[in-house]
């Protein structure tokens, strides 16, 4: 989750919005004005779990595509 994390910090124009805060209690949520993108581990088995909510279908999926592409670059 830190290097994802890292990842985020270095380019936070990444999701086109301002970040307002990044928590890392439980994982690793991103938060905006109209939204926020959570990804989590699994305490149970070796997955993922992606969350993501933004005002409109489109920002949703855009966070999706920023933070599958930078999980894709800690993990590949």
């Amino acid at each position: 989750m830190k290097k994802i994390e890292e990842l985020i910090e270095k380019d936070p124009d990444l999701f086109r919005t301002k970040i307002k805060e990044i928590v890392t209690l439980d994982g690793l949520r991103i938060i905006f004005d109209g939204g926020f993108a959570l990804i989590r581990q699994s305490n149970t088995e070796p997955v993922f779990t992606l969350r993501f909510e933004a005002k409109n279908k489109e920002e949703a999926e855009h966070y999706q595509e920023v933070m599958l592409t930078n999980l894709k670059k800690v993990l590949s």
